[in-house]
């Protein structure tokens, strides 16, 4: 429980810390002495967009990451994503190696990565939401144990890490709408190991009989597994299972 309310305070800092620095409703517009207290040291990504006024690439993007900002400030708790004019603020854009316009760089636990995902509205707001998720990713056996005993229906995605393709960004918007209903976590059932070109087992069968990647698990109040039916569309189908009970089966 403290594991779960430490990660939803760290987002609450974030989301207070970017507010200041921006508009409601608008990707927050840093400068130079806004820029370090925005991003700094979190351990939760903030995405910033490069941009120069003049770039006509940069012109057709920002309406999309401006209306992608309107979509995640409406979540619970809002997500702010942010840009900075590289023009204004050259020597700061040259410090993180912004090479051309528009760029986009995930800031991270002290890193920088480089930006490869969607440039649409909606994949804007998907790749946002999958790194700054709303469920908590159970690490180990331990992790596992409390989650499962606390109170309350739980939902688990269990998934290969990293987790891709419509399952997983179905379970991540569920845990973000759904979050009154349950509480989501997320069970890594294997990373890949690029030296041995396979997958590294991080087995939840051996926890939960018939279980394995991918696949949502739905524990009710009694402690009992069922396994959610992830047929048409899968946020509607995880839904339903959650909220009705829907397309729930019984693991053995």
């Amino acid at each position: 429980l403290l594991f779960i309310f430490g990660m939803m305070l760290l987002r609450t800092v974030l989301v207070m810390a970017l507010a200041v620095a921006g508009v409601s409703g608008e990707a927050v517009s840093l400068t130079a002495d806004s820029f370090a207290g925005s991003v700094g040291e979190k351990d939760t990504a903030v995405f910033v967009k490069f941009f120069a006024p003049w770039c006509g690439h940069c012109k057709s993007l920002a309406p999309k990451w401006a209306e992608a900002a309107q979509i995640l400030e409406k979540d619970d708790p809002p997500i702010r994503i942010a840009k900075l004019d590289a023009d204004a603020h050259s020597e700061l854009a040259g410090r993180f190696d912004v090479q051309g316009y528009p760029t986009i760089k995930v800031f991270r636990s002290g890193s920088v990565e480089e930006y490869n995902g969607p440039r649409e509205t909606q994949g804007i707001v998907d790749f946002v939401r999958s790194n700054l998720p709303a469920h908590t990713t159970l690490a180990d056996k331990k992790e596992y144990d409390a989650f499962v005993k606390e109170a309350g229906k739980k939902v688990i995605g269990v998934f290969r890490v990293p987790a891709k393709g419509a399952v997983s960004t179905a379970f991540a918007n569920a845990a973000r709408t759904l979050k009154k209903e349950a509480t989501f976590g997320l069970w890594a059932d294997g990373k890949y190991d690029a030296k041995a070109k396979a997958y590294a087992k991080h087995n939840i069968e051996s926890i939960v009989k018939g279980a394995k990647a991918p696949m949502i698990l739905v524990v009710d109040n009694k402690g009992v597994f069922s396994k959610c039916s992830l047929s048409g569309d899968k946020l509607a189908a995880i839904t339903k299972c959650v909220t009705d009970g829907e397309g729930l089966t019984k693991l053995a």
